[in-house]
C-alpha cells in the first residue's frame, strides 16, 4: 500500500521548484537592477554635477538646471521660468531606440542589460548632447552615474552624474569644513580651466582659513560667508555683487602678493548652485553676459 505521507511530500517540494522557477522568470523578465534605479530616479529632483562630452567637460551648460524625472516618463529641466521638456525611460537587453552606433542593432556596448534612455526632442544642442541610451555605472538613493561607451575611441566616452537635491537643505558653512575637497570643474568665463588646479587639496577651517596643498608648499587664503550682498569681493560697482538678488555670499580670498596667480582667479564672491555631503556647486554670475558666468565645483576627497 503506498504511504501517503511520501505523495504529501513529493508534492510539498514540486510545489516547492514551481514557485522558484516562477520567481526565477519574473526576475529574468524584469531585472533587479532596472526596478532600483526606476524607484531612486523619481523621487525628488537631481543635479547635474559633472558632464564630458567625448572627453570634454561640459559641466557647466547644465550646473544651473534642476532635474525631475516623472513616473510618467516625462522629463523636466528646470532654470526660473525656463522648462525644457523631454522624456526617459529604461530599456532592458539593449533595445533601447536610442543608438550612437548606428552599425550594428545594439547600442555602444552591447554587454550591458540595462539603459537609461534620455530625449529631447525640441532643438536645443546642449540638451540634445545628453540624449543618449546611457549604461549605469553607479547608483545610489542620492547619486547616479552614467556613461556612454565608444567602440571607435574609448578615451571619448561620456559621463554623466546625477546628484539628489538634499531635503533638507545641507548648510554650506557646515559641509565645507568636513574633510578634504578637490576642484572636480572650474570654468573661467566659458573657458574649462580645471586642469589648473589638478592635484590641489582644499581644506577649509572653522577658523576661516583655507589651505590648498599638492605636496608641495602649501598655499594659504581665506573663507567667508556672507549675507545681505555685503561681501567684500565686487566684480560689479560697489553698491552690490554680480547676483544680488542671491542672499548668500561664499567668498575665497587668496592675496596676490602671496599666493599664485591661478589661485586669485579663483577669488571671487561665489553664489551657492548646491550643496550635498560631497558635493559644493558655486557660480558667479556676470550680469552683461551670461555666457561668461564662472562656475566651480569642489568634489570631497573619500
Amino acid at each position: 500500500m503506498p504511504n501517503p505521507m511520501k505523495k504529501y511530500l513529493f508534492l510539498a517540494v514540486a510545489a516547492l521548484f514551481f514557485c522558484l522557477y516562477v520567481s526565477c522568470s519574473a526576475d529574468k523578465a524584469q531585472p533587479q537592477s532596472s526596478n532600483n534605479i526606476i524607484d531612486i530616479v523619481t523621487q525628488g529632483t537631481w543635479k547635474v554635477t559633472y558632464y564630458t562630452d567625448h572627453g570634454g567637460n561640459e559641466t557647466m551648460h547644465f550646473v544651473d538646471y534642476t532635474f525631475a524625472f516623472h513616473s510618467d516618463n516625462s522629463l523636466t529641466a528646470s532654470y526660473g521660468t525656463t522648462v525644457i521638456s523631454g522624456n526617459w525611460n529604461v530599456t532592458d537587453n539593449n533595445s533601447s531606440s536610442l543608438y550612437t552606433d548606428l552599425s550594428t542593432p545594439t547600442d555602444d556596448t552591447p554587454g550591458d542589460l540595462v539603459d537609461f534612455n534620455i530625449s529631447f526632442p525640441i532643438a536645443n544642442l546642449d540638451f540634445n548632447d545628453i540624449e543618449d541610451d546611457w549604461d549605469v555605472v553607479t547608483k545610489s538613493a542620492t547619486e547616479i552615474v552614467l556613461k556612454d561607451g565608444n567602440l571607435d575611441d574609448p578615451t571619448k566616452i561620456d559621463y554623466i552624474t546625477f546628484e539628489k537635491v538634499p531635503t533638507p537643505s545641507v548648510d554650506l558653512a557646515s559641509a565645507i569644513r568636513q574633510g578634504t575637497w578637490q576642484v572636480l570643474y572650474y570654468s573661467d568665463h566659458g573657458n574649462n580651466q580645471t586642469v589648473n588646479f589638478t592635484g590641489y587639496s582644499f581644506t577649509f577651517g572653522a577658523n576661516g582659513s583655507v589651505v590648498v596643498t599638492n605636496g608641495t608648499t602649501p598655499v594659504t587664503g581665506s573663507w567667508t560667508i556672507t549675507t545681505a550682498n555685503n561681501s567684500p569681493l565686487y566684480t560689479a560697482p560697489a553698491t552690490s555683487d554680480d547676483s544680488p538678488n542671491d542672499a548668500v555670499d561664499f567668498n575665497l580670498i587668496f592675496p596676490l602678493a602671496t599666493c599664485p596667480v591661478l589661485f586669485n582667479d579663483i577669488e571671487d564672491d561665489w553664489d551657492r548652485v548646491f550643496v550635498s555631503a560631497t558635493t559644493i556647486m558655486l557660480k558667479d554670475d556676470v550680469a552683461i553676459d551670461p555666457t561668461l558666468n564662472d562656475y566651480i565645483v569642489f568634489k570631497k576627497l573619500p
